[in-house]
């Protein structure tokens, strides 16, 4: 079971005093907030911001396959992939942070990279 929080229609509240890059990250994340797409990484569950799988960073292949993402959506509202989910995690959270997975065994270190070049992340 996940839980999204959505954003709401109450009126924004002045930020404080934000220069424009960290004023730019809070527009983007109140944007996806508004925009989740829920996954079925084999059989695993994922909630993931549209614009996290469609943005620059994730590439030509996943930018064009989630672009209409809701079209893609089973009876159960899921995009289905048939992925490996320990994989795929380390793949978004890769795309959120900008940070290469650490800690991993040298076999899901290399299976992460084959994911990574699956979906033409050349930055990984």
């Amino acid at each position: 079971c996940s839980t999204v929080i959505m954003a709401s229609n109450a009126p924004r509240l002045p930020a404080p005093n934000l220069n424009a890059a960290d004023s730019a990250r809070v527009e983007l994340l109140r944007a996806s907030a508004m925009q989740p797409v829920y996954l079925d990484v084999g059989g695993q569950h994922m909630t993931v911001a549209h614009s996290v799988l469609t943005s620059e960073r994730a590439g030509p292949i996943m930018s064009a396959f989630f672009q209409d993402a809701h079209a893609l959506q089973d009876a159960s509202g899921r995009v289905f992939l048939s992925r490996q989910p320990h994989i795929f995690q380390h793949i978004i959270a890769w795309l959120l942070t900008d940070t290469a997975p650490s800690g991993l065994s040298a076999y899901d270190l290399e299976l992460t990279r084959k994911e990574a070049e699956f979906w033409l992340l050349h930055e990984f």
